[in-house]
């Protein structure tokens, strides 16, 4: 249990390993996670809505908004979770975990891509670019996407909170991250098992709420 004397100041888990240490180690583990997965799913959002939004036309509407919505349709951590479910336990570490997470989840920012690209082609300082003779991947680029990029980077910085918990959520359930690699949610998982030692469930859980 959790002891000041020992310096177990969040106790110890099955295998007399220091919680408090486990935790900081997953720490790195979780946040990796997030930042990659973001990072990897805004790239390709930011494509597709940029593509979406700038194009328009018949590109747009039965294409790649089509694409969108199908994804939308599907709650992402139920998606997320049956992906790693029929992957072999082998593969399993933070690397297929973000590559699963990235994939699954680029549909936020590929709406809001859109939407600003939507808006912006048309803006005053579009038009003199084009009419400088700027190409439509210039104009993209240069002009659109670096003033469009506030709203995406707001929206980035939720979307990393909500990665780090489906990758909790998923080493809690036993398919994530595999020990003896910590993450929050693998040492949380331990509770269900020992449901006798509180601290095994309070730490975890609060550091990954």
């Amino acid at each position: 249990a959790p002891s000041a004397r020992t310096r177990h100041y969040f106790g110890c888990d099955d295998n007399g390993r220091d919680v408090l240490s486990r935790m900081l180690c997953g720490a790195k583990v979780s946040l990796l996670v997030g930042l990659l997965a973001v990072g990897l799913s805004g790239l390709l959002g930011v494509a597709i809505g940029a593509l979406a939004g700038y194009a328009g036309g018949w590109l747009d509407t039965l294409a790649l908004s089509r694409l969108m919505e199908v994804m939308a349709c599907f709650p992402t951590f139920f998606l997320i979770l049956t992906v790693v479910a029929v992957m072999d336990p082998k593969y399993l570490n933070i690397w297929t975990i973000t590559l699963v997470i990235a994939v699954t989840s680029w549909t936020g920012m590929a709406r809001y891509a859109r939407a600003e690209f939507m808006k912006m082609k048309g803006a005053d300082f579009v038009s003199a670019a084009r009419a400088l003779g700027a190409s439509p991947l210039r104009l993209a680029v240069r002009h659109i996407l670096p003033n469009a990029l506030t709203p995406l980077l707001v929206n980035a910085s939720f979307e990393v909170a909500g990665a780090v918990l489906f990758e909790a959520a998923i080493s809690f359930l036993g398919v994530g991250v595999q020990p003896p690699d910590p993450s929050w949610g693998n040492i949380l998982n331990l509770v269900t098992r020992y449901w006798d030692q509180w601290w095994l469930g309070l730490f975890p859980g609060a550091g990954g709420t």
